[in-house]
């Protein structure tokens, strides 16, 4: 070999080299601690997230929307884009629950749960439960939420 091909087989190398490298996406865990934490600032989440919007099932969405109000979880938070269509703003007025009015649908576009109601469970800044509410499994989900010591006697 001629040493005036010595580079292009160095540069030759060194561009399958990078080109093969992969740049590695986030998991969907480290997306909704990264969106949590902007949200409330902390790096400490203990949260139970529960999604609406009015993508999916309309029966779903309201029933999951009566659901919400209902459950006594601790530690709460609502994230809602549904425009009223299943939680009327008066419905919320008395609850002590963080709400947050998410019209760009974050969870949904950073493709960390599937168009339709949801629940995301962070426990000590752990994502232990991403949850895509189905008609077909909605009280098996139901108790499973109630039995994950959120909710206050």
């Amino acid at each position: 070999m001629k040493l005036f091909n010595l580079p292009l087989l160095i540069n030759l190398i060194l561009s399958s080299t990078i080109a093969c490298m992969q740049i590695e996406k986030p998991s969907k865990e480290e997306e909704v601690l990264k969106i949590l934490e902007k949200e409330f600032k902390s790096d400490n989440i203990n949260l139970k997230v529960f999604i609406l919007n009015s993508y999916g099932c309309p029966v779903c969405n309201k029933s999951y929307a009566k659901y919400m109000l209902t459950t006594q979880a601790k530690n709460r938070v609502f994230y809602i884009s549904d425009n009223g269509e299943f939680l009327k703003q008066e419905e919320l007025q008395d609850l002590s629950v963080k709400i947050i009015h998410d019209y760009q649908n974050i969870f949904i576009r950073n493709r960390i749960i599937e168009a339709g109601p949801a629940f995301i469970n962070v426990v000590d800044n752990r994502v232990d439960t991403i949850m895509h509410i189905v008609a077909e499994r909605f009280q098996e989900q139901i108790k499973y939420i109630d039995s994950l010591h959120c909710v206050s006697y």
